[in-house]
């Protein structure tokens, strides 16, 4: 599954810039991570108030990895322009 396209497709939406967006998948610990970056004015609606909407993006790959049996990790990342 490309979980980078899944990912961008959940996020691009959210923000004001999507072409500030940089998403990538690496392999850790025999598990996937997909870092999002994000101008540094984004970041809080990728995040949400308490962690609501990166728990909602996270939980969403979650079941996508589940699905094709891997373990997929999301972490947020804010990038000053």
């Amino acid at each position: 599954m490309d979980y980078v396209k899944l990912v961008k497709d959940i996020v691009s939406p959210l923000v004001t810039n999507p072409n500030d967006l940089v998403i990538k998948i690496e392999e850790e610990n025999n598990a996937k991570v997909v870092t999002v970056h994000s101008n540094s004015n984004d970041i809080g609606k990728l995040i949400g108030k308490n962690g609501c909407v990166a728990t909602s993006i996270r939980e969403a790959v979650s079941v996508a990895s589940k699905l094709n049996d891997e373990r997929v990790f999301v972490k947020f990342y804010s990038e000053e322009k």
